[in-house]
């Protein structure tokens, strides 16, 4: 499948929304309806047909599979998958990844200037957890500390040491 729709997708998302410098809350309640309908462009990021990749096998609308198996992925945590994925062999920065989980780009959260590290950190940890409940083997997203996220397309093949 042509992944070029998801990339335009999210660089448009990413591309649309200034950086919030204050405050969590919306302005107003126009800037709620602008930051509900942008959330809601994200949750259509599924795919027509299905996308394989190995083992990794994601069915519309966003049911996921790994070696058949379901995996039960929040919405949240399916859209930072396709962000990797999108993204498959490139680094995701943790802003990045908790942009496509929150849903808002540049949402300020937690303690100072990097406290959305934290939670991106915790998305991942659950998104792997739920893989290794599968394939306790499961290693396909790697991590590069103070940089972000990375799926390896290799461990997601059928060379891969977690098929054995």
């Amino acid at each position: 499948m042509d992944m070029q729709p998801l990339i335009e997708e999210l660089d448009a998302f990413f591309a649309r929304t200034p950086r919030r410098t204050g405050g969590n809350a919306p302005q107003s309640k126009t800037d709620s309806a602008t930051l509900y309908a942008q959330r809601s462009e994200l949750f259509k990021l599924a795919p027509v047909e299905p996308l394989v990749f190995g083992h990794l096998r994601i069915v519309n609308p966003g049911r996921v599979y790994w070696k058949e198996q379901l995996v039960e992925l929040t919405l949240p945590e399916y859209r930072i998958l396709m962000l990797l994925l999108v993204k498959v062999g490139e680094w995701a920065t943790y802003r990045m990844v908790y942009d496509v989980y929150r849903g808002i780009p540049g949402f300020i959260v937690g303690d100072g200037e990097d406290g959305y590290r934290t939670n991106a950190r915790s998305a991942i940890k659950r998104i792997r957890n739920k893989f290794l409940l599968k394939d306790p083997l499961f290693d396909a997203i790697e991590n590069h500390a103070g940089l972000g996220y990375c799926v390896d397309a290799k461990k997601l093949s059928d060379d891969s040491p977690s098929s054995a």
